[in-house]
This record gives structure tokens, C-alpha cells and sequence, in this order.
């Protein structure tokens, strides 16, 4: 019998304007690394679709989403030095030079502060969708305005009005900044990671309707082609946006059909491997080796 276990990072914490946008510091991230590596046998994902798993030890398989600018700079270079291979998941907007929606929220607030970013979407939303305006009647947060309460390409327009009035003006080198470029990803490739599709935008997938076969094309299929045209070679893993239970397809076979073989999620529905629903852990900024241990959950293959 054999057992894997996922774990999922983001962000590393910034000294610049966006320094409140929470992530692991390197320190932290080298002494997660240095915990794994004492306890798990790392794995690629090639290796879990081919067997070549150790038995004596839990397998684990690394991951890094949303396409941004440490993943090249930090985490992948920590990760070579001890040759570990990594899942980074993209969402295919970047590569056509938008940032994604959580992107957008979150260096808006961290640079603006909740409030006055809230502000700034309540009269964008009152000026260009005022028949959504009672959406602003209470107070919600910026996240779950745009995660859940506005449709899924009312919630991108607004977003793009906003950072192309709020954020790009102010820096120009958003994108540079932030995101992995082409040049990056196909760099990570060749050191021996995989590339993932996350979606296009990062929306909530399960609020997509099957029968709205245009926007489940943009989000599931657009990325896919994507990425497998600039990377020369298939694609077949998807990543969750988000990816807890309400936030995901209740049927795996949309994907399925759509030509990917794993599936990444950030919570655990069993214990048996199952590729189309694979639960990752997710690592907090307040996570310690203790609660690592603790948090960490093993499926069996």
C-alpha cells in the first residue's frame, strides 16, 4: 500500500507597496522544505501516474498556484536545489497580459485598504451595472462581492475597469511584477516542473451552468489549448480555483471530458487516491512544523 499527501503554497510575504498581502516568508518556506523532505519522499506527478512511489515512506507532491512571479524566483529555485519537481497552476489570463480576479482584490486592498478599495468598487458597479447597485445595500467584503454575488463576467469587467483605473495607472509593471511571463513558464518546464491549468480568471467553478457551454469553454477548455500551445506538449491537469467542496463541478466528468487526468482540489472528500478529486492541503502563514503534522492528510493509492 502507498500514501500521498499534497500541500498547496501561494504567496511569499512582500517588502514593497503590497507588503500586506500575507504569505511564507523564504525562512519559513525553507524550514517547511527542510520538514518535508526529513518525513515525506517527494514525488512528480509522472511518477504518481506511473507507480514509481516509495512504500516506506508517505509520497508527497508540491504545488504553487496562481502563476506569480516567486514561484520563478523563490520557491522553484529552493525546490531544485534538492531536485523536487513542482506542480504550478496558471491561470491563462496572464498570458495575454491580465491579472487574474483574486490578484486584482488583493493588491488593490493591500495598496488602497479594504475600505476605500470598497469604496472604489461600489461607485464602479453604481456607474456601469446600477441595476446590481442593491448588491451594495449591506456591506459584504470585496471577496465574496466578487467570488459569489455578481455574475462571473460582470465580476471580470468591473475588476478590469478597476485595475486599469486604479492599479495600472500607478504601476505600470504590474504584470512583470506579479505574474510568471511565457519566457517563465517555459523556463519551469524545462527544469523539470509541471504546468497546470487554473482556469483563465479564477473564478468560482461551480457557479458555471453546464449549459452555459461558452463561459465552461473560457475557463476549462481556452486555458488548456493555452498553455499546451506555448508549452509544445498536453496539459492534463486542472486546478481548482479556490477549490473547496461548494466550489467545485459535483460531477468530474465535465473535466474528464475536457482531457485532463488530475484534478486538484484544497480539500479532502475520502482516503483513497482518487485523480479527479485530489485534495491538497493548503499552508497558512501561521503554519509551524507542528501544525503541519498535524493538518497534513494522507490518501492511500
Amino acid at each position: 500500500m502507498t500514501k500521498v499527501s499534497l500541500v498547496c503554497y501561494h504567496y511569499l510575504a512582500r517588502h514593497d507597496e503590497f507588503a500586506k498581502i500575507r504569505g511564507h516568508s523564504k525562512l519559513q518556506f525553507q524550514e517547511h522544505l527542510d520538514y518535508y523532505r526529513k518525513n515525506f519522499h517527494f514525488v512528480s506527478v509522472s511518477e504518481l501516474l506511473t507507480g514509481l512511489t516509495e512504500s516506506q515512506r508517505t509520497n508527497l507532491l508540491i504545488t504553487f498556484d496562481d502563476g506569480l512571479k516567486e514561484h520563478i524566483q523563490t520557491f522553484a529555485p529552493l525546490l531544485e536545489q534538492h531536485g523536487i519537481s513542482g506542480v504550478f497552476s496558471v491561470p491563462s489570463c496572464i498570458l495575454r497580459g491580465e491579472p487574474a480576479n483574486p490578484q486584482i482584490t488583493r493588491f488593490a486592498e493591500s495598496y488602497y485598504g479594504e475600505d476605500e478599495f470598497y469604496n472604489l468598487v461600489s461607485a464602479e458597479i453604481t456607474s456601469v451595472f446600477p441595476d446590481h447597485s442593491f448588491l451594495l445595500e449591506e456591506k459584504i467584503s470585496n471577496k465574496t462581492l466578487f467570488k459569489w454575488k455578481l455574475p462571473i463576467q460582470m465580476a471580470r469587467q468591473i475588476l478590469l475597469n478597476l485595475y486599469n483605473k486604479y492599479l495600472l495607472p500607478k504601476f505600470p509593471d504590474f504584470m512583470q511584477r506579479i505574474y510568471l511571463s511565457e519566457n517563465d513558464i517555459k523556463q519551469m518546464r524545462a527544469s523539470g516542473h509541471v504546468i497546470a491549468v487554473h482556469s483563465d480568471t479564477h473564478p468560482v467553478i461551480s457557479r458555471i451552468k453546464k449549459e452555459d457551454q461558452e463561459l465552461l469553454s473560457q475557463q476549462i477548455i481556452f486555458p488548456k489549448r493555452e498553455l499546451e500551445k506555448l508549452l509544445g506538449e498536453e496539459v492534463n491537469i486542472f486546478t481548482y480555483p479556490h477549490g473547496q467542496k461548494e466550489e467545485i463541478f459535483s460531477d468530474p466528468a465535465v473535466l474528464q471530458d475536457a482531457g485532463y487526468k488530475f484534478v486538484f482540489t484544497t480539500f479532502q472528500d475520502n482516503t483513497s487516491f482518487n485523480p479527479l478529486s485530489v485534495g491538497r492541503y493548503q499552508s497558512f502563514v501561521a503554519d509551524t512544523i507542528q501544525s503541519l503534522s498535524d493538518n497534513i492528510w494522507t490518501y492511500t493509492i
